[in-house]
């Protein structure tokens, strides 16, 4: 049985903005879909999906497009301080359980 993923507003319009960058930039490169698909090691319905902005491609294999095209993916990546930003966030999101105390 296929499971269906439902994905967010905003996370479907992120999709689709980046597929539609990584087309602009591909076409303004001049470059083919054949060309730019057989460079990531990808199909061109593969491309073809990830530049109409469905949803479901890989992050990495999108990432990677945007990064053979030059496509700052994070304007901030090369940030001095991200590091440290990135060390001092918790490792943990949820707290454990703890014991409940009758002790009152």
């Amino acid at each position: 049985m296929k499971r269906t993923a439902h994905y967010s507003p905003s996370a479907l319009r992120a999709v689709t903005v980046l597929g539609k960058l990584i087309a602009a930039e591909r076409r303004a490169q001049g470059r083919p879909q054949a060309d730019l698909a057989e460079r990531a090691g990808i199909s061109i319905p593969t491309l073809t999906r990830i530049e109409s902005g469905a949803p479901g491609s890989a992050v990495g294999t999108v990432f990677e497009l945007a990064v053979i095209l030059g496509i700052p993916l994070f304007p901030d990546m090369n940030d001095e301080n991200l590091d440290l930003r990135l060390a001092l966030l918790p490792s943990r999101t949820r707290q454990r359980n703890r014991e409940a105390s009758n002790d009152f």
